[in-house]
């Protein structure tokens, strides 16, 4: 996909609540960038791979639409 700049952010910090990707159903751990499944939104999450807890992302105005 190609994405004009203007419609990027470029940061150095990484989020530290779980990214979710409603339009391919998983959540991105925010220390080990591990992608999970998801079904219902929990409230926190902790990774399988780091093993760290995380609260999830608030739905962002420029999300994907969910069930599509």
């Amino acid at each position: 996909m190609i994405v004009p700049p203007a419609y990027l952010e470029i940061v150095r910090a990484r989020p530290s609540k779980w990214t979710v990707v409603p339009r391919e159903r998983y959540a991105v751990c925010p220390n080990c960038a591990e992608r999970v499944a998801l079904g219902t939104r929990p409230e926190r999450m902790r990774c399988g791979r780091c093993s760290e807890m995380f609260e999830f992302e608030l739905e962002h105005e420029y999300s994907a639409p969910h069930g599509t």
